[in-house]
């Protein structure tokens, strides 16, 4: 039985509010020049370095996994796809590493959200600057200055199927960290969401004193990491977002948040 108020009016619930989304960008262009080739499509266990990166985001909660591949990165976009993760491909030539790779992610999700992309299956691949990017993106979040942890209330004009959706918050982490923790990863979602700053929070992990990945930016940086050109990287965000109080730093028990590869060697256990 439905229960009512002292004047007889009945009580609804209210529906429950969607976690603020998260997606992640996955910088997977880079040369691997010392490693002596392809770091990245290495084997590691039954997958790659690659794969076992992105499999942890995507079972730590991060949705879409978008990985970033260089023009001759067939082997990197096929990784990703079978981990789960959406594909960009960056131009040939284009000068730059990290900050590059970052914003041509992050533009991908932008132009998903801007022509309200309904999302397609994982494992999608979008050639750099396509109107393809509509696929990436299973929802988008627009900046609120609400709580992070949950859904912000809206307008009933905004809950129309014709009204944008929101923009989400970006993860940024490189494709080397195959000792990465999911729980670490699902953790760290939920301290950014559990921030104070509304959309403009970033959370970054740490343990034993070093810093690591992923890095939560608040969708009010995007556009920040959106311009990131030669050798510009998302640390320069990270130190202006500390300036201004946004940043969160979470102790981890996790030495998969810093732990890459760069020489062979660095593939023991």
């Amino acid at each position: 039985m439905t229960p009512r108020d002292s004047v007889g009016r009945r009580h609804v619930a209210a529906p429950a509010r969607a976690p603020w989304p998260i997606a992640a960008v996955v910088a997977a262009a880079g040369a691997g020049e010392r490693f002596g080739g392809p770091k990245l499509v290495a084997p590691w266990g039954d997958t790659t370095v690659l794969g076992a990166t992105v499999a942890a985001l995507v079972a730590g909660g991060l949705e879409p996994v978008v990985v970033v591949v260089g023009a001759a990165g067939a082997a990197e976009a096929a990784a990703a796809r079978r981990a789960g993760a959406r594909v960009v491909v960056r131009p040939a030539g284009e000068p730059g590493d990290l900050g590059p790779s970052v914003a041509r992610g992050v533009r991908a999700l932008d132009e998903a959200d801007a022509e309200g992309g309904a999302g397609t299956a994982a494992g999608g691949s979008v050639a750099s600057g396509s109107t393809a990017a509509r696929a990436l993106a299973p929802g988008a979040w627009a900046l609120d200055e609400g709580a992070n942890g949950e859904e912000p209330p809206a307008a009933p004009a905004a809950r129309s199927a014709a009204a944008p959706r929101r923009r989400a918050a970006v993860a940024i982490a490189p494709g080397d960290l195959p000792w990465l923790d999911a729980a670490t990863v699902a953790r760290l979602l939920a301290h950014w969401r559990a921030a104070p700053r509304g959309g403009r929070a970033i959370v970054a992990p740490a343990q034993g004193g070093r810093h690591g990945h992923p890095v939560v930016f608040g969708p009010a940086h995007r556009g920040a990491l959106a311009a990131l050109a030669g050798d510009a990287r998302p640390r320069a965000v990270l130190l202006a977002a500390e300036a201004a109080g946004d940043l969160r730093v979470l102790p981890v028990d996790d030495e998969g948040i810093w732990r890459d590869v760069d020489r062979p060697g660095d593939l023991r256990p």
